[in-house]
């Protein structure tokens, strides 16, 4: 199942270009991007259980200090008023519960099989851009799409036989 959602995140994720259409700036995004999930996904691993959720907790609140600071800082409205920033809250709080959980899972079982799913997160904004946007899905990304779910359910079927 890991070796199966590898190759389905990057085709979900690249549109199926590859890097023939990536430039310097896009590919050194995509590195970092990919180093701060890995760093994340590391972090939360390393939260001990009897610590539950507590380090979440305030995490999520520092991120919305900073948040706040940032905008008054640059005399920004930090409370969302119109449709898409609206949109921008439920996807945080979404994110938030995504995160909580991810921490639930790794305290359950193992770090590696919990951040590679949740490295599969290309696959809804894919999914929701196809059925949201009338967004067309490729080839390659279709392919991704089907490795996606088989190597969801591989692990999730080699996991129910581990317990």
């Amino acid at each position: 199942g890991l070796l199966t959602a590898l190759p389905a995140i990057w085709l979900v994720s690249n549109g199926g270009s590859g890097l023939r259409g990536a430039s310097h700036a896009d590919v050194v995004n995509g590195l970092l991007a990919g180093l701060g999930f890995g760093t994340q996904f590391a972090a939360l691993g390393q939260i001990p259980e009897q610590g539950g959720l507590i380090p979440l907790a305030v995490s999520q609140v520092v991120s919305v200090v900073a948040i706040v600071m940032g905008a008054l800082v640059l005399s920004a409205p930090w409370v969302p008023r119109d449709r898409f920033s609206q949109l921008g809250a439920v996807a945080g709080l979404l994110a938030g519960v995504a995160t909580v959980c991810f921490q639930l899972a790794v305290q359950d079982g193992l770090l590696t099989l919990a951040a590679v799913v949740a490295s599969l997160y290309p696959v809804v904004t894919v999914l929701l851009a196809a059925m949201v946007l009338r967004g067309r899905i490729g080839r390659a990304q279709g392919v991704g799409l089907a490795l996606a779910a088989t190597a969801i359910t591989l692990i999730a079927t080699s996991r129910t036989a581990m317990a």
